[in-house]
């Protein structure tokens, strides 16, 4: 994502109200389509920036690299606000899948060959696509590492 100074749709909102108190003194034409042209281009940015913030978020949950850098102050606040309720929603998914036995059902997200755990037994290979148990502790390491969803 392309990094903007904190306050970049403010100076840009501050641009379209002159614009807006130039036009209602003195009219154009020109100038009205200028200040829709802007008006349409913020709209578009903020939309485009909002998408980017939510994976970005998404992908800063899943590999615990929280950064707010290069975020206007308001979509800063989104964005904390966003990693607050993905890491509260992946607990509950997480202790959701967990069973009494501390067995996970998962699903394989890529590939593994067959490996051998933390408890010295034997695993795989698990083809992409796959639905299996794992103990919780193997389970737990793999989703880490973002191959079993």
């Amino acid at each position: 994502m392309q990094a903007v100074k904190e306050d970049f749709f403010t100076a840009y909102e501050q641009i379209l109200e002159e614009k807006k108190k130039n036009i209602a003194t003195k009219f154009s034409i020109e100038e009205a389509r200028a200040i829709d042209s802007l008006q349409r281009l913020i709209q578009d940015l903020r939309k485009q920036r909002l998408y980017k913030i939510l994976f970005k978020a998404l992908r800063d949950c899943e590999s615990s690299s929280i950064s707010g850098e290069g975020l206007t102050t308001q979509e800063k606040e989104l964005y904390n606000e966003l990693i607050r309720l993905i890491s509260e929603y992946l607990k509950v998914s997480v202790a959701e899948k967990k069973k009494s036995t501390g067995v996970v059902k998962a699903k394989i997200a890529s590939s593994i060959p067959e490996f051998v755990g933390f408890d010295g037994k034997t695993y795989g290979p698990f083809t992409e696509g796959e639905h299996v148990e794992l103990p919780e502790e193997i389970a737990s390491f793999l989703a880490k590492r973002n191959v079993i969803i």
